[in-house]
């Protein structure tokens, strides 16, 4: 059994869950942009440490790692990035969020700190707000197929079924296209998109004709 980390045992969904592929997916970029960054040692390797521990599930031993690395660092973009995962990852949304937000502020030209904003809110069950705050920088961001396809989702959830449709479309259509693919098509957040897509082939509606 997993050692408790901020009073919670990491369910099977939050472990299973597709949207902490955003999360895992940048691992590898987060420490090797904290090794341009001049990160010396023993720090970048705390920081990888604490990436081997999240990736193992052992979130207390990840935040562990990260209370060792110098106070200086600890508002740096990479820090922030992977503070908010162990939080995220151990289920605890309200931190994970003040990290989120934190990170946000600190790195606003980065797609990554406005999805785990908004995904935070969401988990908190604030989902209008999780939208509005990725509507209000998705200009920002042309090429992030993964905020289209966030925004595909929050606008799913909230019964706007036209607007998922047209960001799932732009989400497909990104570089990251084939890869959201295989997630879109088992998000339960989007079933209710893709049950909108039959209206729109009538070959689907025809009686089969001998």
């Amino acid at each position: 059994m997993p050692r408790r980390f901020c009073g919670l045992y990491p369910s099977d969904k939050a472990k299973g869950d597709m949207k902490f592929a955003i999360e895992l997916f940048m691992m590898l970029q987060i420490t090797e942009q904290a090794a341009m960054d001049a990160w010396e040692w023993p720090d970048i390797h705390r920081l990888q440490a604490a990436i081997g521990w999240l990736e193992l599930g052992a979130f207390s031993e990840a935040n562990q790692e990260l209370e060792k690395i110098t106070p200086q660092l600890r508002s740096h973009p990479s820090f922030l990035k992977i503070l908010w995962a162990v939080y995220a990852r151990s289920g605890c949304w309200a931190a994970a969020l003040v990290a989120a937000i934190t990170s946000a502020a600190v790195a606003p030209d980065e797609p990554q700190p406005w999805l785990n904003l908004a995904f935070s809110l969401d988990q908190l069950n604030h989902t209008r707000e999780a939208r509005d705050n990725l509507l209000a920088v998705a200009g920002r961001f042309p090429e992030s197929g993964w905020l289209r396809y966030s925004l595909a989702c929050y606008e799913s959830k909230l019964g706007n079924l036209a607007e998922a449709r047209n960001w799932l479309l732009e989400a497909l259509a990104s570089s990251a296209g084939e890869e959201l693919s295989a997630f879109a098509l088992q998000d339960s957040d989007l079933a209710p998109v893709w049950a909108t897509f039959w209206s729109f082939v009538p070959a689907f509606h025809a009686p089969i004709r001998n």
